[in-house]
């Protein structure tokens, strides 16, 4: 077992006071701009770039993905289905020192049941892992 420790704080502050604390936040804002894959020209507050980060914008039913396996992906899968793939797997490359701890094949169950709507993406997402 590797016991972890979170601080969650509700009001943090990025002010460095010393080396150590200016290379920890330096490392920190890095890798979470880094992560979200942060642009400068995004159109942030649209309502079509909302849904589509928010995973609204496909209204494709998750039935659809019922059928799919390793043998049949390139049969199944839209353009669009692969773009949200290869965006996840771009995410991935792009953790930095941060960890995944969702979704993984062993805890897609346990934590699915928790999300209030069920997604296409979600699904897509998840029958890849």
């Amino acid at each position: 077992m590797r016991p972890w420790l979170m601080e969650v704080n509700i009001s943090p502050s990025l002010n460095t006071e010393s080396p150590l604390d200016d290379m920890i936040k330096t490392r920190l804002m890095s890798d979470t701009f880094n992560m979200i894959g942060l642009k400068l020209n995004t159109r942030e507050g649209s309502p079509e770039r909302e849904d589509d980060l928010l995973g609204r914008s496909s209204r494709k039913p998750v039935k659809m993905l019922e059928k799919l396996n390793a043998n049949n992906w390139l049969e199944i899968l839209s353009n669009e289905d692969w773009e949200i793939l290869f965006d996840a797997v771009e995410e991935e490359y792009r953790t930095g020192h941060y960890e995944l701890i969702f979704p993984l094949k062993n805890n897609i169950d346990k934590y699915s049941k928790y999300f209030e709507v069920d997604r296409y993406n979600n699904h897509l997402l998840w029958k890849y892992k």
